[in-house]
């Protein structure tokens, strides 16, 4: 089910947390690991523009352009050079690349030919970003189809797998994929249903427990009432293990979204990595 995963770097403190999380995984999937690092060519494309109309007046813009891409070019190359050199040891599949574009775009682009993307929470510029979460993985998470993994800088192997259930489409498609990875991994597996009537939640566990039968696994089933947001932050904030949260994501509509901010981008932000999010 999962084959082929995306590592997006880009030599932040989350690098070496997206590599061995990616690393993990495909040695117990038997997956193909596809990295790449990405020139951002906005950075240099809006220093010419910005330039051009004097915000540079003593180093000619087009000059500045070049080494500004020289630069990010040597940067990533360097970057690409020292994953490969980590890599070659492991038993995982693997190729490295560098980039020029959109990292967005690309990611997206590229998510279509993998069956799972691995990021940093945040990425090269967490110093200066006062934000919690970086801009690029939440706009990859709202346009990219494939699901995400979103990790923080510490890595662990995984002990347990946490998945939340409300009965909609994307949560049924997180049910499926968090059973699969709780069996191939061979982990202990909980379902989470969360809302402010119990017979809503207790049907939600009856159903998710009728569809795990045929797995085997060890599983446990818990409901909370409350806000989905606020219980699912403090869940992951309380399990004694290393555990993988997985969720469905945007389950709400875009206008919602745009006005309150979605239980998917309060989850992301809040609650403790890694969260694997599935549309």
């Amino acid at each position: 089910m999962i084959k082929s995963i995306l590592l997006p770097v880009d030599g932040s403190a989350y690098t070496e947390s997206v590599l061995n999380h990616g690393k993990y995984l495909a040695e117990k999937l038997d997956a193909f690991l596809r990295v790449i690092t990405i020139v951002d060519v906005r950075t240099y494309e809006w220093t010419l523009n910005v330039g051009s109309e004097g915000y540079m007046p003593v180093v000619p813009a087009t000059v500045y352009q070049d080494e500004s891409h020289k630069f990010l070019t040597e940067r990533a190359d360097g970057l690409i050079k020292k994953i490969s050199n980590h890599l070659k040891d492991s038993k995982v599949k693997y190729e490295c690349e560098r980039l020029d574009g959109s990292p967005v775009e690309l990611i997206c682009e590229l998510g279509r030919q993998v069956d799972l993307i691995i990021m940093g929470a945040r990425g090269d510029y967490e110093k200066w970003d006062v934000t919690i979460l970086g801009a690029t993985i939440e706009s990859v998470s709202r346009q990219c189809q494939t699901p995400l993994m979103v990790v923080d800088k510490s890595f662990d192997i995984l002990k347990n797998i946490i998945v939340a259930y409300d009965q909609s489409n994307y949560s049924n498609k997180s049910l499926k994929l968090a059973a699969h990875l709780a069996s191939e991994l061979r982990l202990p597996f909980e379902v989470l249903s969360v809302g402010n009537e119990e017979e809503f939640r207790m049907e939600c566990l009856g159903e998710a427990k009728k569809y795990l039968e045929p797995y085997n696994l060890e599983t446990q089933y818990r409901h909370e009432a409350g806000d989905a947001s606020e219980v699912i932050v403090e869940v992951t904030k309380n399990v004694p293990d290393f555990s993988l949260l997985v969720m469905g994501s945007y389950g709400h509509s875009r206008i919602r979204e745009a006005i309150l901010g979605s239980t998917t981008v309060e989850v992301m932000r809040n609650a403790v990595k890694p969260i694997l999010m599935v549309k």
